[in-house]
């Protein structure tokens, strides 16, 4: 979660050395530390206390207390009272109890009774998100406990020896923006930074050494975790950190990168988490969701803000694309991880392709790699359930995991699957380390690439040739691959290449441009014909949201794999392309279609 730089040739190190995540299986601590690239400590500079104020202090409601809080920020400087002053004036006026339609809010007791399957079809779609807390806990927390030596020795044990990578809030921003004021310290001088008033934020502190904390309410709804035991035999990477901060410190309107809910628990301290939800009807399946918003704004007009006031104990689960801004009333320390779930998949997709786009503008860490690893073995139990020899899809016989998995039986889960099988059959061409100047991928990297192709292929024209379908009119729809396999691929595919027209955005690396990612689209159609097809038929059009919104289908009998209507992947076009075929490689060079 930390501020990426700026610089357009310094190097994104996800993708060539192991991601700065835990591994379920435990390691140990010392050894992580030797064996990982440490910034340069800088430590901090001189500066005066806080002496700015906001005009207007935040009023927000907190759910525990059932009251109105109120609350003033300390700044170092006055644009950071602006700030304050900004979001004061967007908050509503009269703060009320957050509406059901934009969050849930459960009780420990009634979460943990709740099914799986129940909470991701009635509060886990939409955009929705959710909040469990248990009130009595909440308010047994003591409130003079926050950042100092006892907690860090607790979540990062041997932290002592090296640096953090810090907000340092004494500084002013400039166009730079945030890395003006990125500073390298060690732990002793953040809590020391902390305990002397100053206003500081780190927001990527690894979670190295797997401390279980209680309430982790996500793991019921967490697919890539299942898919990767089920498919690949071992426990999967896990996307995990701690968060700690001093009182005023405050994170800008974002949202999380590559289309991740997040799961955030204070363990110390307090924090006001502000939804944003745009007003807009298409919401973040909108090509350019922020168009509306100079960088920065915050206008109710188009925002609707919800606040919601986090104590210890209390678990914040976000759904993917959520835009949101946060801000630290005292000294905090939080946790929390990522992870992708069945019934948003179609956000996770909008929120690749928005961070594909315009990443630097609307997001502010990048884990392009590893959302693509977790995408692909999410096609890898689907392609499980799917196999030919079967009379009928399994996931009735996978037992208490057939509730997490997308229902290829309904529309709703066949669209969620073909946005996955989209971005996987895009590959590279909306991977943003694939447009690095001279940067070629790794070869591993180039193989799972294909491989996720491959699957994308197999899986929906496996589910779509499976089954009847019925258009919005009642009318049978006779060729389910090129009338809704291939054209779904290609709108997405053309509504990017629309986005990456507008000059106004800031795509994730610099040289990527909306005639590079033509080029690209350009050799898959010369590799997939029935791509090809579909592109040529909407290329030209103008195109503002991603998905399909306006197509409509039902599902109809199912008519098995192998019948006549089943289309198999032709040999020479099993998922490789020359965006990332080389010599050597286990897939055999492509032909044009």
């Amino acid at each position: 979660m930390k501020k990426k730089t700026k610089d357009a040739d310094t190097p994104y190190p996800s993708i060539y050395q192991p991601p700065r995540t835990s591994l379920a299986e435990p390691r140990d601590p010392q050894d992580y530390y030797l064996h990982h690239e440490w910034q340069a400590h800088q430590g901090f500079e001189e500066t005066s206390p806080p002496t700015f104020r906001p005009k207007n202090p935040l009023r927000v409601y907190d759910i525990v207390t059932d009251q109105v809080m109120s609350w003033t920020a300390d700044c170092h400087t006055q644009e950071d009272a602006d700030w304050y002053d900004k979001l004061a004036a967007a908050l509503p006026t009269e703060p009320t109890r957050p509406s059901h339609e934009r969050l849930t809010i459960f009780t420990e007791a009634k979460y943990q009774h709740m099914s799986a399957a129940l909470l991701l079809r009635n509060h886990w779609r939409g955009g929705k998100s959710f909040i469990v807390y248990d009130k009595d806990k909440a308010l047994s927390y003591p409130n003079n406990k926050g950042v100092d030596e006892e907690i860090f020795s607790e979540i990062c044990p041997a932290m002592e020896l090296e640096t953090l990578e810090v907000h340092d809030y004494s500084h002013p921003t400039s166009r730079q923006g945030y890395d003006d004021r990125m500073r390298n310290v060690t732990v002793p001088e953040f809590i020391q930074a902390v305990e002397s008033g100053r206003v500081v934020n780190a927001l990527d502190l690894p979670d190295i050494a797997s401390k279980p904390h209680g309430g982790r309410f996500d793991e019921k709804i967490m697919l890539q975790e299942i898919a990767w035991q089920i498919t690949q035999k071992t426990q999967p990477s896990q996307q995990k950190w701690y968060l700690a901060a001093s009182g005023s410190a405050y994170s800008d309107r974002h949202f999380d990168s590559d289309g991740l809910a997040t799961t955030v628990q204070v363990l110390r301290g307090m924090k006001i988490w502000i939804l944003a939800y745009l007003k807009d009807k298409h919401g973040m399946a909108h090509i350019n969701p922020l168009r509306d918003l100079r960088d920065g704004e915050i206008d109710p007009n188009f925002l609707e803000l919800v606040p919601v006031v986090l104590r210890p104990g209390m678990t914040l689960v976000m759904a993917p694309c959520t835009i949101h801004l946060v801000v630290t009333t005292q000294p905090t320390v939080a946790w929390g991880r990522q992870f992708y779930a069945a019934s948003t998949l179609c956000e996770t997709c909008y929120g690749i392709f928005h961070c594909f786009t315009s990443g630097r503008k609307v997001t502010n860490v990048t884990h392009a790699e590893q959302a693509h690893d977790w995408l692909r073995v999410i096609l890898e139990l689907v392609y499980f359930t799917l196999k030919p020899q079967l009379p009928q899809p399994i996931p009735y016989t996978l037992g208490e995991y057939h509730h997490v998995m997308p229902k290829p039986t309904t529309p709703a889960g066949i669209m969620d699957i073909l946005h996955v099988c989209a971005v996987m059959f895009l590959g590279s061409a909306v991977f943003p380390e694939a447009y690095r100047h001279k940067r070629p991928l790794p070869p591993g990297l180039r193989e799972r690439m294909m491989r996720g192709r491959q699957l994308a292929i197999e899986v929906g024209v496996g589910i779509i040739s499976s089954r009847t379908y019925l258009d919005g009119q009642g009318n049978d729809i006779e060729d389910p691959c090129n009338e809704i396999f291939w054209p779904f691929i290609a709108r997405q595919a053309h509504a990017i290449y629309c986005t990456l027209q507008d000059k106004t955005l800031a795509p994730e690396v610099p040289y990527t441009s909306a005639l590079r990612f033509k080029a690209k689209i350009k050799t898959l159609c010369g590799e997939y014909h029935g791509f090809e097809d579909a592109y040529d038929e909407i290329k030209g059009k103008r195109c503002s949201v991603y998905g399909w919104p306006n197509f409509k289908f039902t599902v109809g009998h199912f008519r098995g794999m192998q019948s006549p209507h089943y289309v198999p992947l032709p040999p020479d076009h099993n998922g490789a392309s020359m965006l990332e075929w080389y010599e050597g490689s286990s897939y055999p060079r492509p032909n044009k279609a």
